[in-house]
Formats: structure tokens, C-alpha cells, sequence
């Protein structure tokens, strides 16, 4: 009686033979976003507080603590005490334009 935990020439022979998978296509590379032209629909914005804040794909640091986002976006950042509504020459003063 053969043992079924053996391995022999005959067993290597009849044996059935998996081929290689083919290599996963490469991805393409993103690309960064298009800015898109400020609307009267977007509110500028300043984070107020001592740390970044990343919500929604918008970034906020210490260095770049403003940006004009769509009024929706904006209105629930305010709503969260840690965004005010930021007038244009603050932005200049901050960068000193």
C-alpha cells in the first residue's frame, strides 16, 4: 500500500503545473489638483489655534494657516471654534506682502 505523504518520480511527473501570473499593470501617476479660480461662493478662512488641521483634503498649518474654501466647507469649519472668517489684509499682513 503507497502512503499518500510520499513523494516519487511518478507523483513529480503526473503532477499538473501552475503557470505565472502575469505582473499587475503599473499604476498611473496622480497628478496634483487643478486650482480652480476663487468664486463668490468661497470664504477665506484662518485656523486659530496652536496646531495643523487637515479636513476634506484642506490642509491647515502653522505657516499657511488660511485659505478660501467653498461656503459650505467654511461655514462648518467656523461652526467648530477653531476657524474665523479672515479678511484679506490679514492674509498680507501674515505673509507680509
Amino acid at each position: 500500500m503507497a502512503d499518500d505523504n510520499v513523494v516519487t518520480s511518478k507523483s513529480i511527473d503526473d503532477a499538473e503545473v501552475e503557470e505565472p501570473k502575469k505582473a499587475a499593470a503599473p499604476a498611473e501617476a496622480k497628478s496634483a489638483p487643478v486650482k480652480k479660480a476663487a468664486t463668490n461662493k468661497e470664504i477665506l478662512i484662518k485656523m486659530d489655534g496652536p496646531r495643523g488641521y487637515a479636513s476634506g483634503g484642506h490642509d491647515f498649518t502653522l505657516e499657511h494657516p488660511f485659505k478660501a474654501l467653498p461656503e459650505k466647507e467654511a461655514l462648518l469649519l467656523i461652526a467648530t471654534g477653531s476657524f474665523t472668517r479672515a479678511k484679506e489684509s490679514e492674509v498680507k499682513a501674515f505673509y507680509k506682502e
